[in-house]
């Protein structure tokens, strides 16, 4: 899978732990519809917060306390999406690897913070198109047994640039 990553992932372990984490085996989990590809990756401690599209936090809500709402609309999601939402061409992973970008992961001690952005559209195998633009960022924490995801704020809006 290509790593587009400005920063160069494979310059730390830690840093190419996270992006293994947040890139290959979230959009592998994903695509399979197989949230137990990315559980382990959560910590116990995990809060979501939902962006609702705007960058203004008085409009984020706590829609994720903790990992089981999280975890339901994430099979919701995959298992509704993935199969109307196949590229024409190549697969859905190749799209999200050319989409899908995470090009900041900023690392203090045991506490990290990372930006995801989606921004891309396909043509679909069912003659429509799918169309991705939002922006993530998460919150994760060095653990005796790897880095664990403590939370995000997700589904920001992206125009892009």
């Amino acid at each position: 899978m290509p790593k587009p990553f400005s920063n160069n992932p494979h310059k730390d372990a830690d840093r190419r732990e996270i992006w293994n984490i947040l890139m290959t085996e979230d959009f592998e989990g994903y695509c399979s519809g197989d949230f137990s590809k990315c559980k382990t990756r959560f910590d116990e401690d995990f809060c979501g917060y939902n962006g609702n599209q705007s960058l203004n936090p008085k409009d984020w809500k706590v829609d994720f306390p903790t990992l089981e709402p999280y975890e339901k609309i994430w099979v919701h999601s995959a298992k509704n999406d993935v199969p109307k939402n196949q590229p024409k061409e190549g697969t859905l992973i190749e799209f999200f690897d050319r989409s899908v970008r995470l090009d900041q992961i900023l690392i203090g001690g045991d506490r990290a913070a990372a930006h995801k952005t989606f921004f891309g559209s396909t043509p679909l195998k069912n003659g429509g198109e799918y169309k991705i633009a939002w922006q993530t960022m998460y919150f994760l924490r060095k653990r005796k047994d790897g880095w664990k995801i403590t939370g995000f704020v997700g589904f920001l809006p992206y125009d892009g640039k």
